[in-house]
């Protein structure tokens, strides 16, 4: 089965983040408790997900909360508009994890994430459960794991191994390049027998009077209407325009 071959590298490189989080807490100095809440509020051209337009290809409004502390913990709620079915048109994320400065130029990350389709009908086999870890090296290099043991839909095991970065050109210019690989244990997601797919993005965003604004090319290698639930446009290359406001 595809899984057991997922399934314990994802484990191991999930324990060594945890056990360097563990080893780096344990050494942090005294009185890190401090609370924090940061939200933000966006709008954007089309919402993909790792390559896969969730809004057909139309603009919708995204949003989220969190509360962090000094000591790395944080957890919060993200949520977006979706174009799926006439009832299901609302995605909410819960999430929560610790991050934690490893050495002089390493940060850990490691969280969970439930994905709730509250508006839909069918929400008890479309939500689903995902762990996460990720390392970033030197501010700019991110490696990440991200595992199901359920994804979307019930269709078994997922996993998805990405690398992001990041150049800071200035301090209100940002140039960023993302690539991932996802993988479905067994055929369901798709409508045909294709079981995994590469996704990539090329952005430039910048700050201007407070407001981050983006602009990002993103695809997918998945190239017909019959894998692309019917519309290859959801797949293809696009540019995705967004404006962010934080507070």
């Amino acid at each position: 089965m595809y899984s057991k071959r997922f399934v314990k590298p994802v484990l191991v490189f999930t324990s060594l983040i945890l056990t360097s989080l563990a080893s780096a807490q344990a050494q942090a100095e005294d009185g890190e408790g401090l609370l924090s809440l940061t939200g933000s509020a966006a709008l954007v051209s089309d919402y993909r997900f790792r390559g896969i337009s969730q809004t057909a290809g139309n603009e919708t409004f995204q949003g989220s909360l969190e509360l962090s502390s000094e000591s790395g913990i944080y957890g919060g709620v993200w949520a977006s508009g979706i174009t799926d079915e006439p009832e299901n048109n609302y995605e909410i994320d819960f999430y929560a994890g610790a991050t934690r400065q490893l050495n002089d130029g390493t940060v850990g990350d490691i969280g969970f994430l439930y994905y709730l389709y509250p508006t839909s009908d069918d929400a008890g086999n479309l939500d689903y459960l995902e762990v996460y870890g990720s390392l970033t090296f030197a501010n700019d290099l991110t490696l990440g794991l991200a595992y199901s043991p359920e994804f979307y839909g019930r269709t078994g095991d997922y996993v998805y191994a990405y690398l992001n970065y990041a150049s800071n050109f200035s301090e209100w210019l940002v140039f960023g390049v993302h690539a991932g690989w996802n993988y479905f244990d067994k055929n369901g997601f798709f409508p045909d027998s294709t079981d995994s797919y590469f996704d990539w993005g090329v952005s430039i965003s910048f700050n201007a009077s407070g407001f981050d604004l983006k602009a990002e090319l993103v695809g997918t290698d998945i190239g017909s209407d019959t894998t692309c639930f019917g519309d290859a446009d959801d797949c293809e290359p696009t540019l995705i325009l967004s404006v962010l406001k934080e507070f």
